[in-house]
């Protein structure tokens, strides 16, 4: 849902893919890889209202996606609240 949440907004997918040094055509493969995800929710999580917008859009409280990241091994987790 979070890669989802990214593409489907071309500035965050821009800011995404600068940040994370992958290429578009490279998504589908990065994705397979371990951390991938942890990655992905820490970007988000990196900047609060992209949080919170991603929550809302999922249907999530913010404290569910920072529980996630944690579940999936993301390092220095906000506190949100």
């Amino acid at each position: 849902m979070a890669l989802g949440h990214i593409a489907s907004r071309p500035d965050l997918l821009g800011r995404y893919l600068d940040l994370t040094g992958l290429r578009p055509d490279g998504l589908r493969q990065a994705a397979s890889e371990p951390g991938f995800l942890a990655g992905t929710l820490s970007f988000l999580l990196a900047h609060e209202p992209d949080l919170f917008d991603f929550a809302e859009a999922a249907k999530l409280h913010p404290e569910e996606v920072v529980e996630a990241a944690r579940q999936l091994g993301a390092k220095e987790l906000p506190q949100v609240g």
